[in-house]
């Protein structure tokens, strides 16, 4: 009587085959997620600079005076509210009354000055930002608003 069966060079070459296709699945799988882990990554800090950047646009789009100290910068809106800027190495922290925003940020360097072109209610706040293994110059103007410039002069 004859038994059909596999022999065990079959059963052999089938396991060597499926140890293959397993041990490849899993790579592309570890690669893959690798992947998806860097760009997780870069694009939360791609998107920090950026809520960072539109909230400080409108920020100083908002104020109408502001003082400039060593460690950053403080932004005088109308409706008396102060928001001020500190700017750390590896952070930016925004505060508003109680709330405390960071900002995850490293800031190379920054620095303020008189800009060239613009009169004296102007001010030039630069600043050298890391991102992704790039350096970007970021540059921000601060204008004073004419009537507290009249305002302050005339009426001390």
């Amino acid at each position: 009587m004859y038994i059909k069966s596999f022999t065990i060079l079959e059963a052999l070459i089938s396991l060597i085959l499926m140890g293959i296709i397993i041990s490849l699945t899993y790579s592309v799988f570890n690669l893959v997620e690798r992947q998806m882990y860097m760009f997780k990554n870069e694009n939360g800090t791609v998107l920090q600079y950026n809520l960072f950047n539109t909230t400080l646009k409108q920020d100083i789009y908002k104020a109408a005076d502001f003082e400039v100290s060593e460690k950053g910068v403080l932004l005088k809106p109308y409706n008396g509210v102060n928001v001020s800027y500190e700017i750390l190495k590896p952070y930016v922290l925004r505060t508003q009354e109680q709330q405390i925003d960071t900002f995850e940020i490293k800031t190379l360097s920054h620095s303020f000055f008189q800009a060239e072109r613009l009169t004296l209610i102007s001010e030039k706040l630069q600043l050298g930002i890391a991102l992704l293994g790039d350096t970007i110059p970021a540059v921000y103007y601060l204008n004073r608003d004419n009537a507290n410039l009249v305002n302050s002069h005339f009426l001390k």
